[in-house]
C-alpha cells in the first residue's frame, strides 16, 4: 500500500479539503497531497482575502462599536495587494477594496451583537482550531481502514500520543472561524462570504453549508454548548460600471450587503459529524486503491477546473507538467500559522 502523508503522525482535514475530495478526488490528490495549485491565483479569492483582512482588523480594534478611523483597515489591505497583486487590469484591486471598507462601515456602523471572548480573554475574531475528530486503524483481516469518531477530548496531545502508540492515526479537523458572537437571540458563529451574485441558488447554498456546521461542532468543543446557528455575512462584488470609476459610492451600495441567519438543530451537527467521518473513510479507500477522476466536474458553473489542461495530457506527461512554473506550492492553511513539523511517511501494510 502507498504510504500516508501525515503531519507528526496525524491526519489533518479541513472543509476545503473535503470539498475537493467530493468535487474530484484527483483535484484533492494534487492540491492536498502533491500540494500544487495553478500559478494564476483567482482574483476573486484574492479580493475576498483582502476583505477578510479588513474585517478582522475592524473587529479586533472596535468590537461592535463605530469605526472612528479606518486607516489601519486600509493599510492592511494595501499591504495584502502588495504581497498578492491582482492580475494586471483586473478591477478587484485596492481601489475596489477601499470602496468596500467605506461602504461596509457605512452599512454596519454599530453592530447589533457583541463579540465573545476566548478562553484566554481575547476577542473571538478569526480563531483557528485543530480539534480531535476521530481515529483510523488498519484492519488486517478486512484489508481496510476503519474510522471511529471521538467525543470531546480534554488533552489532545496525550490522546494523539496514545493513538499513535496503539498503531493508529489520530485525525484532526481544522478550520478558522471568522467571528463568535452573541445577540439577544443567542450565540452564533459568523462567516464572511464574498460572491459575485445574489439570488435563490446562493440563498439555498448558504442554508446547507457543511463548513459552518463544522464550525458549530468546534464551537461546542470549545464552549461546551452549541450556538443557536450561524450567520453568513455576505457581500457582493460587482464589476464597476463606467460612471463609478472615480466614484466609490457607486461601486457598492446597500443591496450589495446581506446577512443570512440560519438556526441549526443539534441533530444536523451529529449528521455532519457522521457524514464527515464517512468522507474520511472514502479518502482511505481511495488511498488504498486510487483517486478517480470525476469528469463530470472538469467544467463547473464558474468555469473549468484549474487542472483541466493537466488532466488532458497523457498520464506519463502529467508529473513534468505539474512540476512546471504553471503551478506553485499550495501553502494555504486554515491555521493561523503553517504546521512547523515536516511531513512524515508512515506505511501501513
Amino acid at each position: 500500500m502507498k504510504s500516508l502523508l501525515l503531519i507528526d503522525g496525524c491526519l489533518l482535514f479541513d472543509n476545503s479539503a473535503l470539498e475537493k475530495l467530493q468535487l474530484c478526488p484527483v483535484e484533492y490528490l494534487i492540491t492536498q497531497v502533491a500540494k500544487r495549485v495553478a500559478s494564476g491565483h483567482s482574483a476573486g479569492a484574492n479580493f475576498g482575502s483582502a476583505c477578510h483582512l479588513a474585517l478582522k482588523t475592524r473587529y479586533l480594534a472596535y468590537d461592535n462599536n463605530i469605526v472612528e478611523d479606518d486607516t489601519t483597515m486600509r493599510e492592511v489591505v494595501a499591504q495584502h495587494f502588495t504581497d498578492n497583486p491582482e492580475p494586471a487590469g483586473d478591477y478587484r484591486n485596492f481601489d475596489l477594496a477601499s470602496a468596500f471598507i467605506t461602504a461596509y462601515n457605512h452599512i454596519y456602523p454599530r453592530e447589533p451583537f457583541h463579540i465573545l471572548n476566548t478562553q484566554d480573554g481575547k476577542l473571538f475574531v478569526e480563531r483557528s482550531f485543530m480539534s480531535p475528530f476521530g481515529t483510523a486503524f488498519w484492519q488486517e483481516q478486512a484489508e481496510k481502514w476503519t474510522v471511529n469518531l471521538v467525543s470531546q477530548i480534554s488533552n489532545a496531545s496525550e490522546w494523539a500520543t496514545t493513538i499513535k502508540l496503539q498503531g493508529g492515526i489520530p485525525i484532526f479537523y481544522t478550520g478558522r472561524i471568522d467571528l463568535g458572537i452573541e445577540d439577544n437571540e443567542g450565540q452564533w458563529v459568523m462567516d464572511h462570504k464574498s460572491t459575485f451574485q445574489f439570488g435563490q441558488n446562493n440563498d439555498s447554498e448558504l442554508l446547507i453549508m457543511p463548513q459552518t456546521r463544522g464550525y458549530m461542532w468546534e464551537f461546542r468543543n470549545y464552549y461546551g454548548q452549541l450556538p443557536a446557528g450561524y450567520i453568513i455575512n455576505s457581500f457582493r462584488v460587482r464589476k464597476p460600471c463606467k460612471d463609478s470609476e472615480f466614484d466609490d459610492s457607486k461601486k457598492f451600495d446597500s443591496k450589495d450587503f446581506k446577512r443570512t441567519v440560519v438556526n441549526v438543530p443539534s441533530y444536523e451537527i451529529e449528521e455532519w459529524q457522521s457524514n464527515t467521518g464517512k468522507l474520511i473513510e472514502l479518502f482511505f479507500y481511495y488511498w488504498k486503491t486510487e483517486f478517480p477522476r470525476y469528469r463530470t466536474n472538469c467544467v463547473r458553473k464558474y468555469g473549468a477546473c484549474q487542472f483541466y489542461d493537466l488532466c488532458k495530457l497523457p498520464i506519463a506527461q502529467r508529473p513534468e507538467y505539474l512540476a512546471s512554473t504553471l503551478f506553485t506550492p499550495n501553502t494555504w492553511t486554515a491555521l493561523n500559522e503553517p504546521i512547523k513539523n515536516p511531513p512524515i511517511n508512515i506505511t501501513k501494510k
